[in-house]
């Protein structure tokens, strides 16, 4: 611990001789360095803003985006297959596996809303697995419970197509 007789220097700036610390954590800064804040100075550590309240959720947070994205992607699949003929007689046949990006973005913008507009891997993360969840779930609700639904390529298309859409809404902003 330095004596009262040695200067303090600048924790970013070793060459400035000061007499200021930062209101907040205490170490030396000089007028350069330095925030002004209500509170006094700060140094460019303590006034940067806190990001983690972006970016982090709550666990309950977390279980409700996951349970609504996954809801409005379960009904956005039933009408993606609606729209590709599959529960009805129109059919647009191949163009329809691209009203899967369009089902992602969907998720996407419901996850963005459920978080408050929060951002970062985890909102991303379950935008992803809300898209892929709905239409799973959806494809194995229409062929009865039998898994080799899941074998289909279609379906695997559908769901890669919808993660990029998904995570293209939520990356957006």
């Amino acid at each position: 611990m330095p004596d009262a007789s040695t200067p303090l220097r600048c924790h970013c700036r070793r060459h400035e001789i000061t007499s200021l610390r930062c209101a907040r954590c205490g170490v030396p800064i000089c007028p350069h360095c330095s925030v002004v804040y209500p509170a006094g100075m700060l140094c460019k550590q303590c006034a940067k803003p806190d990001r983690a309240a972006r970016l982090q959720l709550q666990p309950q947070e977390l279980l409700l985006t996951l349970v609504v994205g996954t809801v409005v992607s379960y009904v956005a699949a039933w009408l993606l297959l609606l729209a590709e003929g599959v529960l009805s007689s129109v059919h647009l046949g191949f163009f329809a596996i691209f009203l899967a990006f369009f089902h992602g973005m969907l998720v996407g913008e419901t996850v963005r809303q459920v978080t408050r507009f929060k951002r970062g891997t985890q909102v991303e993360q379950l935008a992803w697995l809300a898209s892929a969840l709905g239409l799973i779930g959806m494809a194995l609700y229409l062929s009865g419970g039998h898994l080799e639904a899941l074998l289909d390529l279609m379906l695997w298309l559908q769901i890669a197509l919808s993660i990029v859409g998904a995570h293209n809404r939520v990356r957006a902003y």
